[in-house]
């Protein structure tokens, strides 16, 4: 058939059509927002001494250690909730139902945490003990 001839150039600067272009847009602009929401003020790592402060993936294997609050999970030594609730009351008061495995005992605990600067008092209301307020002092970086 004369008169056509094969096209080798490519329209588009890499080998994926428009369409996948848009897509991986859309994507970016999720995760970029994803990543820029900020955490809670109650988030972080928090320690009743300064002098315990290590870096987060170290949490959980060594004494003295700090504890690692997340919008999932709370970490401590030996120590694992798994955030389950969050519910923000008045006062600047939030609320977390966790279910924890503390050295192979299942619990479910409410800890109740309110935050100045670096500055957080935590207290819990556990079936079968008192509850004690602690205060905790958030770690550097």
């Amino acid at each position: 058939m004369k008169g056509l001839t094969h096209r080798t150039e490519r329209r588009y600067p890499c080998r994926y059509p428009r369409r996948y272009h848009v897509g991986a847009l859309f994507a970016a602009l999720a995760f970029v927002n994803a990543a820029g929401a900020e955490a809670a003020d109650w988030q972080g790592v928090w320690t009743y001494d300064l002098d315990w402060c290590m870096p987060a993936e170290k949490i959980g294997t060594t004494i003295p250690a700090p504890v690692l609050y997340t919008d999932e999970k709370v970490t401590g030594y030996e120590n694992f909730c798994e955030v389950t609730q969050t519910e923000t009351l008045d006062e600047g008061v939030t609320r977390l139902a966790l279910r924890c495995d503390a050295e192979g005992e299942i619990y479910e605990e409410r800890k109740f945490l309110m935050v100045q600067g670096d500055t957080m008092w935590a207290w819990s209301l556990v079936e079968g003990f008192d509850p004690t307020m602690t205060e905790f002092q958030r770690c550097p970086g």
